[in-house]
């Protein structure tokens, strides 16, 4: 499961899990709200989701937690033309404070496994939570590109986030290159660690500027390798 980063240690007390939830977006006018209960270890809970221009419906959720370890179960219904059906997503994670922070696992009709850093919050919380989510990718990794064939690719390493002369927070990418940083809006730079596979890691900082109101922030970073 993908490592999120935040500037605030978790609580050793377990923390409520009823209650109204929402999924936070990257994109404005996307949304996914649930309703939770528990019972015993048991989670249930049902919630609408619409995209930002797509299809819109119903959310049926399942799950269990085990102190503050939580797994749902997402079945989503779309019952407007021109998509119609159910698909499922898959969540595991960690309560903490209000939020559920961990990796969402995507059904797919191929063998392929798509997984992503996933957020939601208390919904009476949610305009205060901002942070960073994307990916990293390093290329060239051939001497030669050629057509049709990847000529980047995602890699995991560690990387600090500074704000003007101080480290504010660290985060570390998984083997997909994902990752998620809850931290303030504002102005950062993102520096990878000495031993990230890319030429002179030091050098290669990049500018991620933080917006707030419940929104996450994307940032897909591209770095030089140095092969040529």
């Amino acid at each position: 499961m993908l490592s999120l980063a935040n500037c605030a240690e978790p609580s050793a007390v377990a923390a409520p899990l009823e209650g109204s939830w929402a999924k936070v977006q990257v994109f404005a006018g996307s949304s996914l709200t649930m309703n939770l209960q528990t019972n015993g270890s048991a989670v249930s809970g049902a919630g609408t989701f619409a995209g930002e221009a797509g299809p819109s419906g119903t959310v049926a959720v399942v799950g269990t937690r085990t102190g503050n370890a939580v797994q749902l179960d997402f079945t989503l219904t779309t019952t407007l033309p021109p998509i119609v059906g159910t698909r499922t997503e898959h969540f595991a994670g960690t309560l903490v404070g209000a939020t559920l922070q961990g990796t969402m696992q995507y059904d797919t009709p191929s063998a392929e496994n798509l997984s992503a850093p996933a957020l939601f919050a208390r919904a009476d919380a949610l305009a205060g939570v901002s942070g960073i989510i994307g990916t990293v990718r390093r290329g060239p990794i051939t001497p030669v590109c050629r057509l049709n064939v990847a000529c980047d690719a995602p890699f995991s390493a560690g990387f600090s986030v500074r704000r003007g002369n101080s480290q504010v927070a660290t985060f570390r990418s998984d083997a997909a290159g994902n990752f998620l940083l809850l931290i303030g809006p504002g102005t950062y730079t993102i520096v990878p660690a000495a031993d990230a596979p890319i030429i002179n890691p030091s050098a290669q900082v990049k500018t991620v500027i933080v917006s707030g109101g419940g929104l996450l922030t994307l940032a897909d970073l591209e770095f030089d390798t140095g092969i040529r």
